[in-house]
């Protein structure tokens, strides 16, 4: 017993220092013509907070990774000439917490560790109205069978109202989050899966990975209603937290992302498709004009609204979650900072 204690705890180990941990995933990237990289530029700048993510493709065409691009200067200009930078962080990442204000007109500069230099189209910021209403609707799809978790679920909807002003562009963005059941796992001798418990607070965070876009065309100055998410009837959690949020977007970035959600409508960033498919609208190489980018200046102000569904207000079975096999306690793991798990209690969190 006692030698097979030592194993486990060698297991669990080695699967720390391995770095195979299932709280965090790879992310996929996309194929490319071979012996050629693009450089990959997915900037979404709102009226609060600014992200640019800077990255190379690989030049084999079988290779579906991407390469950050570190040390570059990252930053915003506005009509008056001043400007915002952005702070570099980990994996080609910049961001900054900066207040924009919408109807004025925004540039994205970079300038990479090589000289190069790329910049955006100047764009103005649009304004975006408040949800009046986050509301959802219990939904059956009776031509799904009993068990699978098409067939009853909650649909979430926005209500809003739209400006008088032609032309307006709405993308939605939502985050789920739900206490983390496990933050590490290994495989047992017996060959089955076996979980550790988190040894801390620790949520789970998912994001909408489909494009939910409108425009206000033949709709201009009405009371609009937007289908945001479907939510499956699981017994757990009772109380689902879903953080929607609205953005006002500019017409170059609702052109981009139509074509993304055309071409694949499961994948949502520039990183998932080939690059012949959506070059940049409004992004260019300042040092080489002909040079073809990958990405979007997403320029929004945006307004968030969070609900809880209530799962447990139908009169029909919900769907149980899988069983997990967990480690005999004293067993537990830290929560990993993750694009899918975190230690920061989220805004409004109730248990």
């Amino acid at each position: 017993m006692k030698t097979y204690a030592i194993l486990l705890r060698f297991i669990f180990l080695a699967t720390l220092i391995s770095g195979v941990v299932t709280c965090t995933f790879p992310i996929t990237n996309l194929p490319q013509s071979a012996n050629y990289q693009y450089l990959v530029i997915d900037a979404n700048i709102s009226d609060s907070f600014s992200e640019v993510r800077l990255s190379l493709s690989s030049e084999n065409a079988r290779n579906f990774n991407n390469y950050p691009v570190k040390y570059a200067k990252v930053y915003l200009s506005d009509v008056n000439n001043k400007t915002y930078p952005l702070n570099e962080k980990d994996n080609g990442y910049y961001n900054a917490n900066q207040i924009l204000q919408p109807g004025l007109l925004y540039q994205l500069h970079i300038i990479k560790e090589d000289g190069e230099q790329y910049e955006s189209l100047p764009e103005i910021m649009p304004q975006v109205p408040s949800i009046d209403t986050l509301f959802y609707r219990f939904e059956q799809k009776p031509n799904f069978p009993e068990g699978n978790e098409n067939r009853n679920g909650f649909n979430v909807y926005v209500h809003f109202k739209d400006s008088e002003k032609d032309g307006e562009y709405y993308q939605w963005a939502w985050k789920h989050y739900e206490r983390a059941r496990y933050c590490n796992s290994y495989i047992d001798i017996d060959g089955s899966e076996t979980y550790i418990y988190c040894e801390s607070n620790c949520w789970d965070l998912k994001i909408n990975k489909k494009q939910i876009l409108l425009t206000d065309e033949l709709k201009n100055g009405k009371q609009l209603e937007m289908l945001v998410e479907r939510i499956p009837y699981y017994s757990s959690p009772q109380k689902y937290y879903l953080m929607v949020e609205q953005r006002g977007i500019t017409k170059n970035a609702y052109t981009y992302f139509s074509s993304l959600k055309s071409q694949n409508e499961t994948n949502g960033t520039p990183f998932d498709i080939p690059p012949q498919t959506r070059f940049s609208v409004n992004i260019h190489s300042v040092s080489n004009p002909d040079e073809k980018i990958i990405g979007i200046f997403n320029l929004f102000s945006s307004r968030k609204k969070l609900i809880y569904i209530n799962r447990n207000i139908v009169g029909i079975s919900p769907l149980t979650l899988p069983y997990l096999k967990f480690c005999a306690a004293p067993c537990e793991a830290p929560c990993i900072e993750s694009n899918t798990q975190t230690k920061v209690k989220p805004v409004g969190w109730e248990d």
